[in-house]
């Protein structure tokens, strides 16, 4: 059963729910600098008296991002050792190096697995960094980092994150990008040789070298492809994303992971244009997978997957046959009678619903909904479509991608998560 720990209420009957439990698993999204009545936490804003003579903001949001957790984890019978992935999402690349200043110490000695994109926005426009952190009861006595093959790039000293940690029968691989072992920038197996006028595609060179790397730390972990069950790939162009699902097709066939695909503004390595990021399970165990029809607007075949106990969602938008669904375009023909955002959301829930019931999971199963908007003006209505359908605290991240979706015309991706009862 799910239990919300911590809710922000947001008025109008809403509230979002900031860290829950269900079973053994705790999910704790969308958490910023922010405090519960509006605003940021003290030290933060550029007008703060003693700002010159304060930390940077970076390491301060971060500081107060880190403890509420914790004491959100405390409240379960956990704490910040119970964590077995993170994501980050910034607004500028400028604030990565003061958050790893402080989630090096406030984690220490074992940072499990993470992945940091930069995105044109967050859910609190003064917020610089906003944290996602998924954990398991009792995690801290059973986590085991698993060693990376020695050909396979280490994260780098600032970042000091494991790169792949078990945790029961679960794999976590932290986001990996095409950059080469000796740390000299791109690796020259996913370049293409600029001597020659055709010499490949490199972001298909990229793909496949990061896709190889993940799969070598998975099977060091005791897994391998065909027991990969999440994928998320960051695309700094989604120009890119038919060459990516040639890729994606050529290693995995129709024994693929749920997949999300997500427009980034930047990722580590400045030439790099992908990232990836896995969750896997140990060989043996019991998978279910379910496939749609060509034409569904995925960059995959693969729409859901369940392992033991959670399930995991490919990336919804609100299409049909790879078009914007007809119902939300004209909602936005009658944008003054009928809200376009309320509508594409619901034709979203409805597919989520539907598709989670082919593994025997509900939308009451719901731990983990991250939206990615071209535009965060259409959060709250989107966030009302997930009440009046729930009606509790939403578990839900929302950030402002770059550039476009995959789907003309759609304002919204949703990667949603699912604990089995």
């Amino acid at each position: 059963m799910v239990r919300v720990v911590e809710s922000l209420p947001i008025g109008e009957g809403m509230a979002l729910a900031r860290t829950l439990t269900a079973g053994r698993w705790i999910f704790s999204q969308g958490n910023m600098a922010t405090l519960h009545d509006g605003g940021m936490c003290a030290g933060v804003a550029a007008d703060h008296p003693g700002r010159l003579l304060a930390e940077h903001p970076g390491k301060t949001e971060t500081r107060w991002i880190y403890q509420n957790l914790g004491e959100q984890l405390g409240r379960v019978g956990a704490s910040l050792a119970d964590l077995v992935r993170i994501d980050q999402y910034f607004r500028s690349p400028a604030f990565v190096p003061p958050y790893h200043d402080v989630r090096r110490v406030v984690l220490s000695p074992l940072i499990p697995p993470s992945t940091s994109i930069v995105m044109d926005g967050l859910l609190a426009p003064s917020a610089h960094v906003c944290l996602e952190a998924i954990g398991m009861v009792g995690a801290a006595g059973m986590r085991a980092a698993a060693t990376a093959p020695s050909d396979v790039p280490a994260p780098r000293a600032t970042s000091g994150f494991t790169p792949v940690l078990k945790a029961g029968e679960f794999i976590f691989l932290a986001g990996q990008i095409a950059d080469s072992a000796n740390k000299g920038g791109l690796a020259q197996e996913a370049t293409t040789n600029p001597q020659f006028l055709w010499d490949g595609v490199e972001i298909k060179r990229q793909a496949t070298y990061v896709l190889k790397n993940l799969l070598k730390m998975a099977q060091a972990a005791g897994s391998d492809e065909k027991h990969v069950v999440k994928a998320q790939v960051y695309l700094r162009s989604m120009e890119d994303l038919p060459a990516l699902r040639e890729v994606w097709a050529e290693q995995f066939g129709s024994h693929g992971p749920a997949l999300s695909v997500i427009p980034a503004s930047a990722i580590a390595l400045r030439d790099g244009m992908i990232e990836i990021n896995l969750v896997c399970v140990e060989c043996g165990t019991a998978i279910d997978r379910k496939s749609l029809p060509a034409g569904s607007g995925l960059a995959s075949d693969i729409s859901v997957v369940r392992a033991n106990d959670l399930t995991v969602c490919s990336g919804f938008m609100a299409s049909q046959e790879d078009q914007l669904a007809p119902s939300v375009a004209k909602a936005g023909l009658d944008k003054f009678t009928r809200s376009r955002a309320y509508e594409e959301m619901n034709f979203i829930i409805d597919r989520v619903e539907q598709e989670l019931g082919r593994v025997g999971q509900k939308l009451s199963n719901l731990t983990r909904i991250m939206q990615f908007h071209s535009d965060l003006n259409d959060f709250r209505p989107m966030v009302r479509a997930w009440h009046d359908r729930l009606q509790t605290a939403i578990p839900v991240t929302a950030v402002q991608v770059h550039g476009a979706l995959p789907i003309s015309g759609a304002s919204v991706l949703v990667d949603c998560w699912a604990v089995a009862e």
